[in-house]
This record gives C-alpha cells, sequence and structure tokens, in this order.
C-alpha cells in the first residue's frame, strides 16, 4: 500500500470515528463526504436548530503538528464554497457553523483512537 492509499484509508477511518462521535454527543449526521465543484465536506450534521459542516482531519501520534493546522486558508475557502452549495442546493435557511474534528490515532494500532478533539465554530472568516 503506497502513501496516497495510507492517508486516505486513514482519513476514511477518521470520518467514520467523527461520525460515532458526534452521534454519540447527540447530533444527527446529515451527509457524509458531500461533494460539489469546489471540494468535498466530510460530514454534515445536526444540532437543536445548527446545521454543521465538520471538516475530519485524522493523524497518527507523534505528527509534528496539530491535525487541525492542515484546515488552511485555501481549504477553509473551498469549504466555505462547498457549504454554500449545500446550502443553496437544501434551499436551507437557518444557523450554521463550521467545525474541524481532530482524530489522532495510535501509531501501532492505527484502528484505536487516542484522541479526538472537536473544535466548534472556526474559520468564519474565510
Amino acid at each position: 500500500m503506497n502513501v496516497t492509499d495510507k492517508t486516505k484509508e486513514n482519513g476514511r477511518l477518521g470520518e467514520d470515528y467523527a461520525g460515532r462521535f458526534l452521534a454519540a454527543k447527540g447530533y444527527e449526521i446529515v451527509a457524509r463526504n458531500f461533494k460539489t465543484r469546489f471540494g468535498e465536506i466530510d460530514v454534515i450534521a445536526k444540532t437543536g436548530e445548527i446545521l454543521i459542516f465538520a471538516e475530519v482531519k485524522t493523524r497518527t501520534e507523534g505528527y509534528l503538528c496539530a491535525p487541525g493546522e492542515a484546515v488552511t486558508k485555501p481549504k477553509q475557502k473551498r469549504i466555505l464554497a462547498a457549504a454554500n452549495e449545500y446550502i443553496l442546493a437544501n434551499e436551507y435557511h437557518g444557523a450554521f457553523r463550521f467545525d474541524v474534528i481532530e482524530i489522532e490515532l495510535f501509531h501501532r494500532d492505527k484502528f484505536s483512537v487516542k484522541r479526538i478533539n472537536h473544535i466548534e465554530n472556526v474559520y468564519l472568516e474565510a
């Protein structure tokens, strides 16, 4: 398995963990891997009356930077544009926010989560 395949596999695994994590917190999962011409939104969920657009970043322990640091300004702009596509397509008129969910996996056992960090209401100025 090459590096790109491992990265994609870790990403899918992290998205699964993030979906379960949000569901356990009482969030309703509305969509996963919502694709647009601008890019993809990993998880769209709802809590109360607020729609959540969540970017999931997965890394193995010992990585040099926090997973959320990979959500750069250009990435934020693509997510914002993709969220706008979702809002328009679904004629959504309510409140929404952008979250980042950091998933850190154990280095030796990538199927075990070491840490989940849910960062709410980030990068609205994109």
